[in-house]
């Protein structure tokens, strides 16, 4: 192979590479465009994409293009091959996704020369198919960072400590009240980014009930420890039980959460946020909602029109989610998380 041949490939490589840098940072879709611009002979690109799952949308230009065709936005045009029946524009060269390709997203690409010049249709063909994926791997990223931080704000609303540790304790996140307890050495410390309990016993129970919760080990570990005797009430460590929270982890480690309580706080519990932490059913969500309000499985039932047998289902399927065993555990775990 000759020496231009190896360069040419080098440059196409290293484009590629610019392109799926765009799906983790999209801020750098304007200069990247640009090189595709240079790349298939265009004056000028232009990206618009649509989410129509989350109803997101967004549209992006090269640098060196401040209005298209006839002094029109080339931004809204590109948004404009998206709509239905649109057809192609002709003093543009176009390329966007046959319906359903990357379900739900529709991806459009537009490029444009002056007077005289000619897009290589060719290199944009070859180019367009990883420009779209790139498109769609940021979308989701930013719906999944979208819901985590909507995650975490809820997290640092609760008057509950919340520790998000690997299987070996060490800490991947800790809210607002977790940080205040670790500061103060107040049953938990960190050391070397791991989290342990100041008492050599509780130490171990943790430890114990964090590999449960991983599905480290399967012998019987408590998941909901009492904390007699000092300034919290209560710990209870469950399994990560949110994707979206996983984006500060490596996805492959094996996850939990540790929830702490300060003794005697209020018992005012967001059944909203627990529905979304837990992923509970609207069901589920409403028989725990009745069972942690002091209610019983007859009387729930009864409030909410089903039948007993139906909430017994829910409630199995609950234990499962939150990893407890009673109805009296379920009480507790919805105070430790209650709200200021």
């Amino acid at each position: 192979m000759t020496g231009p041949a190896l360069d040419e490939r080098a440059v196409y490589s290293r484009l590629l590479d610019r392109v799926y840098e765009c799906a983790n940072d999209e801020n750098r879709w304007p200069e990247t465009l640009l090189l595709i611009a240079a790349d298939i002979s265009a004056d000028w690109a232009a990206l618009a994409w649509r989410d129509a799952a989350a109803g997101r949308a967004g549209a992006i230009c090269s640098p060196s293009l401040t209005a298209g065709p006839s002094g029109s936005d080339v931004a809204s045009q590109a948004i404009s091959v998206l709509q239905p029946g649109s057809g192609h524009l002709a003093e543009l060269e176009c390329r966007h996704l046959p319906p359903g390709t990357l379900a739900p997203y529709q991806i459009a690409f537009v490029a444009g020369v002056g007077p005289g010049g000619a897009v290589d249709s060719a290199a944009l063909e070859r180019l367009f198919p990883h420009i779209a994926r790139a498109v769609a791997i940021g979308s989701r990223l930013g719906n999944e960072r979208q819901a985590q931080e909507r995650i975490e704000a809820a997290l640092d609303r609760f008057r509950s400590a919340v520790l998000l540790v690997s299987d070996r304790q060490k800490i991947f996140y800790a809210n607002r009240a977790a940080r205040k307890i670790l500061a103060e050495r107040r049953v938990l410390m960190t050391r070397d980014g791991l989290v342990y309990a100041l008492d050599a016993a509780l130490s171990r129970l943790l430890q114990h009930a964090v590999e449960r919760a991983c599905g480290v080990e399967s012998a019987s570990a408590p998941s909901l420890i009492p904390l007699d005797g000092t300034s919290l009430e209560s710990l209870h460590v469950v399994p990560v039980p949110a994707e979206p929270l996983r984006e500060r982890m490596d996805r492959r480690l094996r996850c939990a959460a540790i929830f702490l309580r300060e003794a005697g706080a209020g018992a005012h519990a967001d059944f909203g946020t627990l529905s979304m932490l837990y992923r509970l059913t609207p069901a589920e969500a409403a028989v725990f909602s009745e069972i942690a309000t002091g209610h019983n499985p007859g009387l729930a039932a009864s409030r909410l029109g089903i039948a007993p047998s139906t909430v017994r289902t829910h409630l199995l399927r609950i234990y499962e989610k939150t990893g407890v065993r009673r109805q009296s555990d379920l009480v507790r775990l919805a105070a430790s998380h209650s709200l200021p």
